[in-house]
């Protein structure tokens, strides 16, 4: 019998520490490095005690001992009968171990990202008003599919835990139905986000098979509010879902808070549920190009006051309903005594572009986020480069780890530790340059400096 780390568990040792991230839900789980060095001793020779001998080697002196029992208890670690123990020579496994733990120090940036959003396409049927895709980025020609399948490969070798593919409107990418079966073959965990208009039945009965596949339907209303805002009418969306979920399938709606009211979201909140739907999100409204924005404070109100009166629906338990978005921790600033404390929330709480997260625009062209420019682009082609070449060499991403803002009213805010003065691709359109000051859509900035939580006009 050998003891192995999970399959449904992907496993990397990062400059924190080691990082067990579930290939089911997603969830995530951070332990030290003298766990992670123990974990994966255990699954290089699948004998707890052999591994604690490497452990011993490799943390020599150490006051702290690991044991494996938590592991087996939160079924990180698991048991398995056809899969012999293997006879290495514990020497070479010390000198790998001391290795891995020197090269995971010397980072101080993940090892890759956690997310790759991919944009196979950038047509769209559809002229959302929240669009976040410029009209620069609209014209990027598409490239054939077999350069997605590498890319994708390439991930999974990397454990690269998710995979988006967003656009413009991915299902009239020609090219989709390759890309979702490889998705399938190497087992990625994938959100494919959609306005629902187009899709043909070869592609709706692909995403309806995948096992790996969570199709989000765009969807900002049931009411003439929706088509105000995209330009078509929402019942063509709410059928798509309904023949996605008529075969017992699970799916997500996601709408972009543009000052819907309450009952409006209410509204989705009750399709959701008529349809089995599991997820409703709300996002916040973030683009760099419109002049419109909406206050997060105003999205916590309405976010709070929905959640309250969904407890008065039948049935509303089976509806997961949540605020999405950047600098929403802004909106809380309740919290702001108890900052965010680990390495891994600090990058998950913090603004993740180059840090958790990785965008691939149609030709190949890489963005930190795709709220940036084309003219700050990475400066290769992932395409030819790779991932790992562009996520550790590329002077942008690496430029959005380092800097520090120098306003004064973010550096003397508790959240500074991981908002880092928030959103860079705004601080470069607003400002100018990356650093200099704030945020301005952050709550506690504007607080601070007498402009209130009001629906602002930038």
């Amino acid at each position: 019998m050998r003891l192995v780390i999970n399959p449904q568990n992907l496993f990397r040792h990062e400059f924190f520490g080691g990082l067990f991230h579930s290939r089911n839900d997603g969830t995530m789980m951070e332990i030290s490095h003298e766990d992670a060095i123990f974990v994966w001793a255990i699954e290089r020779l699948g004998d707890p005690v052999l591994a604690s001998k490497v452990f011993c080697e490799v943390f020599p002196g150490s006051s702290y001992y690991p044991s494996i029992q938590p592991f087996l208890d939160e079924d990180l670690v698991v048991e398995v009968n056809n899969n012999p123990i293997y006879m290495e020579d514990i020497r070479e496994v010390v000198i790998d171990g001391r290795k891995r733990l020197s090269e995971a120090k010397s980072r101080k940036y993940l090892r890759a990202p956690l997310s790759l959003s991919i944009y196979p396409s950038m047509v769209c049927n559809q002229n959302c008003r929240f669009c976040f895709i410029g009209s620069e980025k609209k014209c990027i020609k598409e490239r054939e599919s077999k350069k997605w399948v590498r890319l994708l490969s390439e991930a999974k070798d990397l454990g690269i835990p998710m995979i988006s593919i967003l656009g413009g409107e991915p299902t009239q990418y020609k090219g989709l139905l390759k890309i979702l079966e490889q998705i399938e073959i190497l087992g990625l965990k994938t959100n494919l986000t959609t306005n629902g208009t187009l899709i043909s039945s070869e592609v709706m009965q692909q995403m309806k098979k995948s096992k790996k596949l969570t199709v989000c339907f765009s969807l900002q209303s049931l009411d003439q509010y929706h088509e105000n805002w995209t330009g078509l009418p929402s019942m063509v969306v709410q059928r798509s879902i309904k023949q996605f979920v008529s075969d017992g399938n699970n799916c997500r709606v996601n709408t972009v808070y543009t000052g819907q009211s309450t009952d409006q979201i209410l509204d989705l909140a009750r399709f959701c549920l008529d349809n089995n739907v599991k997820k409703l999100s709300i996002s916040v409204f973030n683009t760099c190009e419109k002049a419109d924005t909406y206050s997060i404070s105003r999205l916590r109100r309405v976010g709070e006051t929905v959640k309250e009166r969904l407890l008065g629906i039948t049935g509303s338990e089976k509806l997961t309903f949540t605020i999405e978005g950047c600098l929403l921790y802004s909106a809380y600033p309740e919290i702001i005594d108890n900052p965010i404390l680990t390495e891994l929330d600090q990058l998950l709480n913090g603004c993740e572009a180059g840090q958790t997260i990785l965008e691939v625009l149609p030709n190949g062209q890489v963005l930190p986020c795709i709220l940036f420019p084309l003219s700050s682009r990475a400066s290769g082609n992932i395409f030819e480069s790779g991932i790992q070449d562009i996520w550790d060499n590329d002077i942008l991403l690496n430029k959005i780890r380092s800097f520090r803002t120098k306003d004064p009213i973010c550096k003397n805010c508790n959240f500074f530790n991981f908002c880092n003065g928030g959103c860079p691709s705004m601080q470069l359109a607003i400002h100018g340059k990356i650093g200099l000051k704030g945020d301005p859509n952050c709550e506690i900035r504007n607080r601070s400096e007498g402009r209130g939580n009001e629906q602002r006009k930038a």
